[in-house]
C-alpha cells in the first residue's frame, strides 16, 4: 500500500499547490526521497490531490518520476470537472461543472470563488434525479450558498418517479437561509437572460449539475452580447 496526502507520514507527500493561471503547480516529496513537481491543468484543490494520487499509483507500479510528472502536466483534465469554456464576454469565466453531491457542488464553488479573485460567484444549478434531491435537497441548497447568486432550474428526471414529481422550493429554502440569493427560472433560455443580468466584469459564472445545463454555457454567451434588463 502506497499513501498520499499532506501528513509528515504519507509515502507520497504534497508539499505545495500553487495557484497557476488555469489550474495549479504542484511538487510533492516521493517516497524515495526526491522531490516530484508537475501542473494540473484544472483548477481546485480535488484536482491536485487526484493528481497526487495518480503519481502515487504510478510510483507503487514502477514508473519513474520524471515520467510521471510529464504525463500529469500533459493531462488536460476531465470534460466538465471545472472545465473553463472558451470565449469570455465582458470579462465573466464561464466554468462548467459536472457537481451533484453536495460535497462535490461546495468543491467546487470554493474553487470558483479562488477563481474569481475578488469576483462575485454565479451558479446556474439543474438538480437531477428526483430521489437524490428528495434525500439531498437540503444539503444542496446549503452547498449552492458557496456561491453569491444561485439560479435554480426545475428538476430534471430522465425517468417519472413512482413517488411523484419533487420540487425546488426546499433547495430554494436552504440556500436563502445559508445566505445567498436564489433566482427560481423555468428553463435554460430564463436562465442564461438572469445569469447574463447578474454578471459583471471579474465575476465566475459556474454551469453545474449532470443534465441540459451543460449546454447552457452558449446560450449565456449570447446574452452577454446583448442589452439585459438588471437583476432584481
Amino acid at each position: 500500500m502506497v499513501t498520499y496526502g499532506e501528513s509528515t507520514g504519507a509515502d507520497v507527500r504534497l508539499l505545495s499547490a500553487v495557484p497557476a493561471a488555469a489550474g495549479s503547480t504542484v511538487t510533492v516529496l516521493d517516497l524515495g526521497g526526491a522531490r516530484a513537481s508537475w501542473t494540473v491543468r484544472t483548477p481546485g484543490r480535488p484536482a491536485v490531490l487526484a493528481s497526487v494520487a495518480a503519481y502515487a499509483a504510478g510510483r507503487a507500479l514502477g514508473e519513474a518520476p520524471e515520467a510521471l510528472a510529464v504525463g500529469l502536466s500533459g493531462f488536460a483534465g476531465v470534460h466538465r470537472r471545472m472545465q473553463t469554456l472558451p470565449g469570455a464576454r465582458d470579462g465573466v469565466r464561464v466554468v462548467d461543472s459536472f457537481a451533484h453531491h453536495p460535497t462535490a457542488i461546495r468543491a467546487d464553488l470554493t474553487t470558483a470563488r479562488e477563481l474569481a479573485a475578488g469576483g462575485r460567484v454565479i451558479v446556474a444549478f439543474e438538480p437531477c434525479g428526483v430521489p437524490r434531491v428528495r434525500v439531498l435537497g437540503t444539503r444542496m441548497g446549503a452547498a449552492l450558498a458557496a456561491a453569491d447568486e444561485v439560479v435554480l432550474l426545475p428538476v430534471r428526471d430522465a425517468f417519472a418517479p413512482a413517488a411523484g414529481p419533487v420540487g425546488v422550493d426546499g433547495i430554494a429554502r436552504a440556500t436563502v437561509a445559508a445566505g445567498a440569493r436564489v433566482h427560481q427560472v423555468a428553463g435554460l433560455a430564463e436562465a442564461a437572460a438572469v445569469v447574463a443580468a447578474a454578471a459583471g466584469p471579474g465575476d465566475v459564472v459556474v454551469t453545474m449539475e449532470t443534465g441540459e445545463v451543460a449546454g447552457l454555457a452558449t446560450l449565456i454567451g449570447q446574452a452577454l452580447d446583448r442589452p439585459v434588463a438588471a437583476v432584481v
